[in-house]
């Protein structure tokens, strides 16, 4: 059980130790890191998981409906909570709004289960 986690893990940590050894012979700032991982690599990296998976229409679709209505129930809950506790709902509603789970759940989701995890 442990080792299959570490080797599910193992991906992660060869690119961070890679990261450390090469911060040793070139000097990038961290805006320019997060530039090139978050406009580059982990869109070829969701795309790559989505391509190479077999994915189902109708449960695609099914999960499209569900992530609709949490998002709809999540927008009328922060607007409600703006206008209770006068607060700027443009200011708050995007960090509410818009998770991050797609960068890493998708490739994570590969990585842990395979192509039957990703349906």
């Amino acid at each position: 059980m442990i080792l299959d986690s570490f080797l599910i893990l193992l991906p992660l940590i060869f690119l961070a130790l890679g990261g450390y050894f090469l911060s040793e012979f070139y000097s990038l700032s961290e805006d320019t890191l997060i530039r090139i991982v978050t406009d580059f690599f982990m869109p070829i990296l969701i795309f790559y998981a989505l391509y190479t998976s077999d994915i189902n229409l109708a449960k695609t679709m099914k999960l499209l409906g569900a992530v609709s209505i949490v998002l709809a129930i999540l927008f009328i809950a922060s607007f409600v909570y703006c206008r209770l506790f006068k607060l700027d709902f443009k200011a708050f509603a995007p960090s509410i709004l818009f998770m991050n789970s797609g960068f890493l759940g998708i490739p994570l989701m590969k990585l842990w289960g395979g192509f039957a995890a990703m349906n």
